[in-house]
């Protein structure tokens, strides 16, 4: 083995020192492959390191940069829903705000004013109700009682009084009922029974016929129609009594007010036709008969006289009216007591509260509208109002 060994490194050696150059490349690329494969075995590329620090707190910067556009992704213009002065500005251009943050405030002077009068409102209707739906007291029940039963006590007084007015009236119309039928057809002006009208129209009716025939036809058919309804109410009076029921009683008040009106404008139409006799006279520079004097004093006198009773029987009629009226009323109110409130009043006033508690609502919402806030979160873009400014509703 060993004599091999020397004989390889014999030849080995004579063949380089014939072949020089391919021994030198030879030669090299033996180097450069042992150096290479020196360098694999102490790399130590793909072995774990590790580095040791104190832990510490911080701000870890990233930052990324670019070029380009920016638009936001949602904008919207802000446009209140009232108009106002503004009294407050809550932000500046430029800054964030949140979802609902305010913007501005508008005066609310006169909003508020219109919750506050919604507010008393409601509050009234709230009275209503609750006084409506409480149960009748006892007091009440007794005072309405007592007030029904007072009206019944005026109504009966009232009727007696009435009817008293009724005879001290026919006491009076008969003899002012005689004076008028002895100032139209008595004969006092003339010794030849000629009825005094007839005197009076004879007199004057070649001056002025056409009025002279108007006031006679009007005297005579007043006085022929008062005597007539004189008549019939008188009978009708004989056959009552102070004890008559309430239903005669009324009647014979009105028909004796009837008939008192009658005489009244039969004593007119005298007077009136008298009257035009002796202007007519004195046209014409002739002196009137002194029997005209005295009837114009009598017809006056009653005429005043009559008139009063016709105020009294007019008075009488209206306050038995009223009590008449007065004593259903307060059945009615007696009645309700003791079965409680109506069902539709109660509605009605239910429904009273649900309207001015529908108005306070719309009142506190309007006034919301006067605080300006940010419909979502983002930042402001474009302010363009100050404290001071005054804005109408659909003002960006």
């Amino acid at each position: 083995m060993i004599s091999r060994v020397k004989g390889f490194f014999s030849w080995l050696f004579k063949f380089a020192r014939t072949h020089k150059l391919v021994s030198a490349i030879v030669i090299i690329i033996l180097v450069g492959c042992g150096y290479w494969e020196y360098g694999n075995l102490t790399s130590t590329a793909g072995v774990t390191r590790y580095v040791l620090s104190t832990a510490q707190t911080g701000t870890i910067i990233s930052t990324v940069s670019g070029s380009g556009q920016v638009s936001s992704i949602d904008q919207l213009d802000v446009v209140p829903k009232v108009s106002g002065d503004v009294v407050y500005v809550n932000v500046t251009n430029g800054e964030a705000v949140g979802a609902g943050a305010v913007i501005a405030q508008l005066d609310t002077t006169d909003a508020a004013k219109t919750v506050r009068n919604a507010q008393a409102s409601l509050k009234s209707a709230q009275i209503s109700l609750a006084k409506l739906q409480e149960p009748a007291t006892a007091l009440s029940l007794t005072q309405t009682q007592n007030n029904a039963q007072n009206a019944v006590d005026s109504l009966s007084k009232m009727y007696a009084t009435s009817y008293n007015d009724v005879t001290a009236t026919y006491l009076d119309l008969a003899p002012i009922l005689a004076d008028l039928v002895s100032i139209d057809t008595g004969t006092a002006t003339n010794k030849n029974d000629q009825w005094n009208i007839d005197f009076y129209k004879n007199s004057v009716t070649t001056y002025d016929q056409a009025d002279t025939d108007t006031y006679y036809n009007n005297a005579y058919s007043a006085l022929t129609e008062a005597q007539t309804s004189y008549n019939t109410a008188y009978a009708d009076f004989q056959a009552t009594n102070q004890q008559s029921n309430a239903t005669t009683t009324d009647n014979i008040t009105k028909e004796t007010y009837a008939t008192t009106q009658s005489i009244v404008n039969a004593l007119n139409a005298a007077n009136a036709f008298l009257q035009f006799y002796e202007d007519q006279l004195k046209l014409v520079n002739k002196v009137p008969s002194t029997v005209a004097d005295t009837d114009l004093t009598i017809l006056n006198t009653d005429i005043s006289k009559m008139n009063s009773h016709l105020s009294t029987l007019l008075n009488d009629t209206s306050t038995i009216t009223a009590d008449k009226q007065n004593i259903v009323t307060t059945g009615q109110s007696l009645a309700q007591l003791q079965a409680g409130p109506d069902p539709l009043d109660v509605q009605s006033a239910q429904l009273s509260v649900t309207q001015q508690q529908n108005a306070l609502n719309d009142a506190e919402n309007t006034l919301a509208e006067y605080t300006i806030t940010a419909p979502f979160a983002g930042t402001i873009a474009n302010l363009s109002i100050s404290k001071g400014d005054s804005v109408g509703s659909g003002a960006v």
